[in-house]
């Protein structure tokens, strides 16, 4: 059994990663240039329009002509980047790495972007409003922690807020065929 890695991180790299000097978040300055750089890639570049295609529907993006397998390899390989870098900037913030530490965090990510106005049947959404979902979901963790429930509870009404998200989107979904037909 291999027990996690305690320690300090250099100065160089807490500085770099997380150390604020000016009273303003470096996290913040992280975010906005990862969000910019997003932002870009799906809004104004080959890589976000393809995405959206190949999101909304694959079969249609294929025969459209575009060469799917390759595409959804880059947007993986784009998120295991994304995710890649959120590892670092753990490891700037804690001392401690334990592998379980992110267990049930997936629920409150995927809430967070289902509230943000992505589609669980895909090819919708805006990186703005996953960012407001996500900031939502923040809001309600730190708030239910506030209130002192214990973790059971607070995993209860985040599922529910996450059913309701989900019924949301069937609803957005059922709406827009309508009009379609």
């Amino acid at each position: 059994m291999r027990y996690p890695t305690f320690g300090t991180a250099d100065g160089w790299f807490k500085n770099f990663f997380y150390k604020t000097t000016t009273g303003f978040p470096v996290g913040v300055i992280w975010l906005a240039v990862f969000f910019l750089l997003a932002f870009v890639l799906l809004n104004k570049t080959r890589f976000g329009r393809y995405t959206y295609a190949i999101g909304s529907n694959t079969e249609a993006a294929r025969l459209s002509g575009i060469k799917t397998k390759p595409w959804l390899a880059a947007v993986y390989t784009f998120c295991g980047f994304c995710c890649g870098a959120a590892g670092v900037f753990y490891a700037a913030v804690y001392t401690s790495i334990i592998p379980s530490t992110g267990n049930g965090q997936e629920l409150l990510g995927i809430a967070g972007v289902v509230i943000g106005g992505t589609s669980m049947s895909g090819g919708t959404g805006t990186l703005v409003g996953t960012i407001i979902g996500v900031f939502v979901m923040s809001v309600l963790k730190q708030g239910l922690m506030s209130m002192g429930l214990q973790s059971h509870w607070q995993t209860f009404f985040t599922g529910l807020v996450v059913i309701g998200a989900g019924l949301l989107d069937q609803y957005r979904v059922k709406q827009g065929n309508k009009i379609i037909r």
